[in-house]
């Protein structure tokens, strides 16, 4: 776990390389579970928790996560916050109402498998059989 960074508008609680989790304080502890889950399955995750949700100062608050290319969302408020800030790259995104570190681990898991896919010229609703 690396050091809590604070500028007063945002926490890093984990720092890492694959997955963004942005998370609302009620929702920290889960991402930060989930996060240390994801670490055992070999997936680095930056978590972000959103303490004041700032429109002006979001795109620093996404420079602190683009080194990933997955962003994970706990609130609607946030991702709704966020949401235009991310045209400017091309990250795939994920939203979830209902979170629980094992709905986290299950939904990142689903989208990396996802995007491996999407890189080797597959899709998830295309399945090749070679026998």
């Amino acid at each position: 776990m690396c050091e809590i960074i604070d500028n007063g508008k945002t926490r890093i609680l984990n720092n890492g390389t694959d997955v963004t989790i942005m998370a609302s304080s009620s929702s920290a502890a889960s991402a930060l579970k989930a996060s240390k889950i994801l670490g055992i399955k070999g997936v680095s995750t930056t978590v972000i928790e959103v303490l004041t949700i700032d429109s002006t100062e979001g795109a620093k608050d996404l420079k602190l996560g683009n080194n990933t290319n997955i962003y994970v969302f706990l609130d609607e408020e946030i991702r709704t916050v966020f949401d235009n800030l991310l045209d400017e790259f091309s990250v795939d995104i994920c939203f979830i109402e209902k979170w629980s570190a094992d709905i986290i681990v299950k939904e990142v898991m689903n989208k990396i498998k996802n995007k491996r896919e999407s890189n080797r010229g597959f899709t998830s609703n295309y399945i090749h059989y070679v026998q």
